[in-house]
């Protein structure tokens, strides 16, 4: 059927959330092609067949020359390759390869998982990239030919507004690996068993990791059994970023404990009771994603993306962003309930994924919209 390009800025972000789409998309006929960043990666997703292309992404920079020399890179491999469909995921794979698809006309699918620091942070810096952004969305992807995926409804009209021409899908996420991710229930009789809540992200501001700490902090004060997990590592291309120093003082402190990382996320969500997610914004967040598959109950915050996988105080609990205080207001939502009662909401947050956001819902309407003509579809706000 010929070459499937993806663009991504890092191999790690391909391999964690878009894996199974390129197999997928390798098995409707397509020689998949990769182009990004590469870490340590490169030779695992070469041994599924994938062609591997090495572009200088630079994530979290604005050094005019530097990022000049990726365009050109990614100039210069569309025009020798001159893919059937150029896929473009992230921002600056969708501002940068849509510049470029768009001069060579080819065709091109750009593809949000959310809109990412411009739109989410609150600082100067955030401001004037978004109105950069904003230039670009008005001069080269506002045309009738252009395509974007979304994730949620807000997403939808967010695109709407800076490129109102274009044709926007929404399907909520790929799934996750769900031979890995699956619910292990355990008796809930064990009065000692204390309850357990886990935040697996980066550890960004815009995630909320903040709020987390000092509402652990004030859980703990009152209910001392229970247990606050913070699992994921900095991201040093991200100036939302919270230090190691900082992470290693608050594990010291004792009242969360951080995991910089792991190998295996799904045991450690079947030791947990709650995932928690208090984000600013989000496409669809694949922790929430994971642990739903894992049987967990959410409490997360009502932005676009985290409310999506939510029925309030039905598989989970809504808190306002930002908010210290309604975030302790979740917790202890959490901690007045049984055992049961919260294996119960679990329940209802798995069966909420498999009627919704499993693999075998979302995986096959992103390869038939890449093979063939669709309709936009929207996918309409979650009954309460």
């Amino acid at each position: 059927m010929g070459d499937f390009l993806f663009l991504f800025t890092i191999d790690k972000y391909f391999y964690s959330h878009r894996y199974l789409l390129a197999q997928a998309v390798q098995n409707a006929g397509y020689q998949v092609h990769l182009a990004c960043l590469f870490s340590n990666l490169k030779h695992e997703i070469q041994k599924n067949g994938f062609i591997t292309h090495s572009i200088s992404f630079h994530r979290g920079g604005i050094n005019p020359f530097k990022e000049l020399h990726t365009l050109f890179q990614i100039f210069s491999l569309y025009a020798k390759l001159k893919p059937t469909i150029c896929h473009h995921t992230a921002l600056k794979p969708v501002l940068y390869g849509g510049i470029v698809a768009r001069f060579l006309g080819l065709r091109s699918i750009h593809y949000l998982g959310g809109v990412g620091f411009a739109f989410t942070a609150r600082t100067f810096k955030a401001k004037i990239i978004k109105n950069g952004i904003k230039i670009i969305f008005k001069l080269f992807l506002n045309t009738s030919k252009t395509v974007f995926i979304v994730q949620n409804n807000n997403d939808y009209d967010l695109i709407k507004k800076l490129a109102p021409k274009t044709t926007i899908y929404v399907i909520p996420g790929t799934g996750v690996d769900e031979s890995r991710f699956f619910p292990r229930f355990t008796s809930c009789q064990n009065s000692s068993k204390p309850l357990t809540f886990i935040l697996l992200s980066r550890m960004l501001l815009t995630k909320g990791i903040s709020e987390y700490m000092s509402a652990a902090t004030i859980i703990r004060k009152a209910h001392p059994a229970t247990r606050f997990l913070l699992v994921g590592s900095p991201d040093a291309d991200n100036p939302m970023s919270v230090s190691i120093e900082t992470l290693q003082r608050w594990h010291e402190e004792g009242f969360v404990e951080w995991i910089s990382h792991s190998e295996d996320v799904a045991t450690l969500y079947h030791q947990c009771d709650v995932a928690v997610l208090p984000s600013y914004r989000e496409g669809l967040p694949k922790s929430l994603l994971e642990a739903m598959a894992c049987g967990l109950s959410l409490l997360t915050t009502d932005v676009p993306g985290c409310r999506d996988l939510v029925v309030h105080k039905r598989n989970g609990y809504l808190a306002q962003p930002y908010s210290v205080a309604s975030l302790v207001e979740g917790m202890k939502f959490f901690c007045n309930k049984s055992f049961n009662e919260i294996e119960a909401m679990g329940l209802e947050s798995l069966a909420f994924y498999n009627q919704r956001f499993c693999q075998k819902i979302t995986i096959p309407k992103l390869v038939n919209l890449y093979t063939q003509s669709n309709n936009p579809v929207r996918i309409e706000p979650n009954d309460s």
